[in-house]
């Protein structure tokens, strides 16, 4: 009985230690705010948790065809300095489109805002409307090309449409 114990114990022990040393990397879309005919950039935010150095990221995403549409991908601000290929291939479905975006560098990549997708917004638009980035896939690989544990967290663009400002007495304001 007793050595039943101790050999359940080291089996969850085992079963335990590499998923406490693996690493995760998320990419997260953020949210876009455009109002009607105007340009809306969305954010990708890469988090990685352990010590794996990530050299490529692959994601695909899906977004409504008519009332937006994709423009391009630039570099954020955690992406700036460092050399790095960015590929985009956008497929177009009846009610959907696909965007697939492929970034890769021989240098690590790093964690924070590393991409802006550029998304056109109809004139047809109008306040408040919402329109859904959804992950469809995503994969990461270390330079080495061993692949990582990666998920994917959806983004949105919003349509704001500012009033018009009214001016007012200064003197009555204060």
């Amino acid at each position: 009985m007793r050595k039943t114990g101790w050999f359940l114990v080291c089996l969850l022990t085992l079963g335990v230690a590499p998923a406490q040393s693996s690493s995760r990397v998320s990419v997260i879309l953020g949210m876009g705010i455009s109002g009607p005919g105007e340009e809306a950039a969305v954010p990708v935010t890469v988090s990685i948790t352990g010590k794996s150095r990530v050299g490529r990221i692959w994601f695909e995403i899906s977004f409504p065809k008519e009332p937006i549409s994709f423009g391009s991908v630039t570099k954020g601000p955690a992406a700036e300095s460092l050399d790095l290929s960015i590929e985009t291939e956008l497929k177009e479905g009846e009610e959907k489109n696909f965007l697939q975006i492929t970034v890769s560098s021989s240098n690590p990549i790093p964690p924070g805002d590393l991409l802006n997708l550029n998304f056109s917004v109809s004139d047809e638009t109008h306040a408040n409307d919402e329109f859904d980035l959804k992950f469809m896939g995503q994969e990461a690989q270390t330079p080495g090309r061993d692949v990582l544990e990666v998920t994917g967290l959806d983004g949105l663009i919003v349509v704001a449409v500012l009033g018009d400002v009214i001016p007012a007495c200064f003197f009555y304001l204060h």
